[in-house]
């Protein structure tokens, strides 16, 4: 274990620990994830009504359907940081978030590698989390993954027993904050196994035993559990349509985080010979897991640098290091330029610019109780500004839509034959779309409706 105690060496960590969250503030600032309204609306009802959203009431295609509610921790905590200080409260919040991850991942890096290696890899993983820099319950699941990586080198190390039983007790608030708590379970069992084949005893499950009856302790039950496995093994109709999980796609530059690090990986290996922790077959996990839905990228972010870093601290070879060192300085250089280089926001700090703001008012002022249909992405938004005077179609929650969302909603968005009973079918009044809609085209073209706002992003359309 490496320790320097030059204060300037802390001092240098801190200062790039703080540039890394201004990256990631600014980059939040710039973009509210469209999830993050419904969820504010989950938070408020727990809060105020003591709800849990167990139950789907926002939609009129799905309601009374029982729901998981796999965020309700989170979207609970974002509701009460937004009702402090609004939207800015929140990158306040989700920045302190992620600058905890890149501290626990330095931590974990320092203990194998000089502080400049540890700098270099913290730098492809904050180009790596690039595209994941945003205000969202998710954050809470790269925290805790970055925790438990740094318990479970310390265990790899000899230096914490406990970590076992550390990690079955922040199970609890993990399974009741985001769904992504199957990551430390994961862990957590590693870790587990190693220990029962080492001391060839079943009392070392322990631990994994605990962890897994904590995180039943949770609205649903075992559903916590049932629910990611389903989500993952049998993939429901509809979760190819959704960007975040579908694959990923090593032709887009936004890839090229992903294939820089496995390009190391494949250049140095895994891991190191004589490791505890089997990082190797985490890592290939998440690898495969990550490629198949790219969701998962920050996770398969952080066990590959920590496996970059115990075969860097095993191996010490000069042309490795000066390649790190390149690659590094190209992908601090590419996160600065992404973030920097995007025209500001004006008005700055208005968190719903790039959402219909005014079509929506129109809706709320003049079509109260009308079945809207929407644009998938503007659902959440409808539900935070509409709820409960009107119901939306469809929205980013999922759980209640999958067959909608590959069926009835597609069709309609793409106006495929038969949108026209489909219409009539859900009782559909009010259209509000995008303009390069294909259904939008043909409703502007429909004598039977009528266009009564449009702007550049949106288009409000009523049955006459």
């Amino acid at each position: 274990m490496r320790r320097d105690p030059d204060g300037r060496s802390r001092l240098l960590a801190a200062a790039f620990l703080a540039l890394l969250g201004g990256l990631a503030a600014l980059k939040m600032e710039r973009a509210v994830d469209n999830d993050l309204f419904w969820q504010l609306k989950d938070g408020e009802r727990v809060v105020l009504e003591r709800r849990l959203p167990v139950r789907e009431d926002y939609s009129f295609t799905a309601p009374g359907r029982s729901m998981v509610a796999i965020e309700w921790g989170a979207e609970t905590a974002s509701y009460l940081v937004f009702r402090l200080g609004g939207y800015g409260a929140l990158v306040v919040f989700n920045t302190v978030l992620f600058m905890a991850v890149f501290a626990l991942l330095l931590a974990l890096l320092r203990r194998r590698l000089p502080l400049l290696e540890s700098l270099c890899l913290l730098a492809l993983a904050a180009f790596a989390f690039l595209n994941f820099y945003a205000v969202r319950s998710q954050n809470w699941t790269l925290l805790f993954t970055a925790l438990f990586l740094y318990w479970a080198a310390l265990w790899d190390e000899g230096a914490a027993d406990w970590a076992p039983w550390a990690m079955a007790a922040v199970l609890l608030p993990w399974a009741n904050l985001h769904a992504g708590f199957m990551v430390g379970l994961a862990v957590l069992a590693l870790v587990c196994l190693r220990r029962a084949w080492e001391t060839r005893r079943l009392a070392a499950l322990g631990p994994l035993g605990l962890g897994t009856l904590l995180c039943c302790a949770h609205p649903n039950g075992v559903m916590s559990l049932v629910y990611p496995l389903w989500f993952m093994a049998a993939p429901p109709p509809g979760r190819g349509m959704i960007t975040e999980w579908q694959a990923v796609d090593f032709a887009d530059k936004t890839a090229s985080p992903y294939l820089l690090l496995l390009a190391f990986l494949l250049w140095l290996g895994l891991a190191g010979a004589g490791a505890r922790f089997p990082w190797t077959v985490l890592t290939l996990a998440l690898t495969v897991l990550a490629l198949r839905g790219r969701k998962l990228l920050p996770e398969f972010t952080m066990a590959a640098i920590a496996c970059l870093a115990f075969k860097l601290g095993d191996a010490r070879r000069e042309h490795a290091r000066r390649a790190l060192l390149g690659a590094a300085a190209l992908a601090l250089a590419a996160t600065g330029w992404v973030v920097l280089s995007r025209p500001w926001p004006r008005p700055f700090g208005d968190w719903e610019r790039g959402y219909p703001r005014a079509a929506v008012e129109l809706i709320a002022s003049r079509y109260p109780g009308r079945r809207v249909f929407h644009d998938y992405d503007w659902g959440g938004y409808l539900i935070y500004k509409l709820y409960p005077r009107n119901q939306v179609f469809i929205d980013g929650r999922l759980d209640p839509y999958w067959s909608l969302l590959s069926g009835d909603y597609a069709a309609l968005i793409a106006a495929r034959p038969g949108w026209r009973r489909l219409l009539d079918d859900y009782g559909i009044t009010v259209a509000l779309l995008r303009p390069g809609d294909r259904l939008c085209a043909e409703l502007i073209q429909d004598p039977a409706w009528q266009t009564v706002f449009a702007d550049a992003g949106s288009v409000l359309m009523t049955r006459r």
